[in-house]
């Protein structure tokens, strides 16, 4: 497996916002798959949020990962960042895995069946 950003993959933007759009957003009113395309048109950064990459096999994507530390810790109260993926997504956990994250038990951020949650690594924890 590999990861790529998505700024060197552009053509997989459509594919992400669909991922995006039917895992998380078509439950919010008046949010559309546009309107996810066209965010992640713009995000073509290399060193500053949103970064997002891409896990790859053999060409075939399987999965993506946005990383907004930076904007998360400066715009939210909250104290510890977390990641999520279905438990079958294998390239979203191997995303997360990659960028020092683990597995957090008993986290239901989104009462949502299925969805794993994961936090970063602690040293010496």
């Amino acid at each position: 497996m590999k990861l790529e950003l998505l700024t060197d993959n552009f053509e997989a933007h459509k594919i992400v916002a669909k991922w995006y759009f039917d895992e998380w957003l078509s439950s919010i009113p008046g949010v559309t798959i546009e309107q996810i395309e066209n965010k992640l048109a713009k995000a073509t950064n290399r060193q500053s949020a949103p970064l997002i990459a891409l896990a790859k096999d053999n060409g075939k994507l399987l999965g993506a990962a946005s990383a907004l530390t930076t904007w998360f810790f400066d715009n939210t109260e909250h104290e510890k960042l977390y990641g999520v993926s279905m438990e079958d997504n294998v390239g979203s956990k191997a995303v997360l895995k990659k960028i020092g994250m683990v597995s957090e038990k008993n986290v239901d951020l989104y009462n949502c069946e299925g969805l794993a949650s994961y936090s970063p690594e602690t040293p010496n924890a």
